[in-house]
């Protein structure tokens, strides 16, 4: 397994900075949005487009931040890719149990690795990602389906977006007819959300799998 995303120590924004000075530090970062810290301590996340709307002049602190929650560093990999799918933040903010901000995780470094260790590179099979409401969710049903496709369902990640009502169901599967399968997944109106693998129609699943990433704003 390729060695985990490292945390990152990056530039970051103080709640005396005005908006102005935000902005011209994502700017010259090419960055759509960083955290802020008070002294060691993470504040939240400000977005570009949000304080684009603000007064120049006004400090951080006068502005409410758009992500307010940081990652702990004892994290799994299920709980980084939920941040990601649910707050969509270029950097994942880290801080240890006592709260001290450690650093960040590019959310580009994570795709990568996300890629990478999913076998998304090899012959193997099939990785689909699916976007449902949670009472929709049986894991069951969608090995069902999968098996009346001749595929087997190999390995599944389960992670909440938004308040936690809808989830992206990850799956990794065997190889065979992914075809058969994803018009199965569509005439049971379940949501593909991306599909990655040797074998797959790339013209018609390219279009899906960049709203994904442009969801993820990656």
């Amino acid at each position: 397994m390729n060695h985990f995303p490292k945390i990152k120590k990056i530039k970051v924004l103080s709640p005396t900075d005005k908006v102005r000075e935000a902005i011209g530090l994502m700017d010259s970062l090419e960055a759509r949005d960083l955290p802020c810290l008070d002294g060691k301590h993470f504040t939240g996340v400000f977005r570009r487009e949000h304080l684009a709307d603000s007064p120049v002049e006004a400090s951080l602190h006068e502005i409410p931040a758009q992500i307010t929650v940081a990652c702990k560093n004892e994290f799994l990999f299920q709980e980084l890719w939920s941040y990601l799918c649910s707050f969509k933040p270029s950097f994942i903010p880290i801080e240890n149990q006592e709260g001290i901000y450690q650093g960040c995780i590019s959310a580009e470094d994570l795709i990568v690795w996300f890629h990478q260790n999913f076998c998304l590179d090899s012959q193997t099979g099939y990785l689909i990602v699916l976007h449902m409401e949670r009472r929709d969710y049986s894991l069951a049903r969608l090995s069902t389906l999968a098996e009346e496709n001749n595929l087997l369902i190999e390995s599944s990640m389960i992670v909440f977006a938004g308040e936690g009502e809808e989830l992206f169901v990850t799956l990794k599967t065997n190889s065979g007819n992914i075809e058969r399968w994803l018009e199965t997944l569509d005439r049971q109106a379940i949501e593909v959300a991306a599909v990655w693998g040797s074998g797959v129609q790339e013209d018609k699943w390219k279009e899906r799998l960049n709203e994904f990433m442009h969801y993820l704003n990656v």
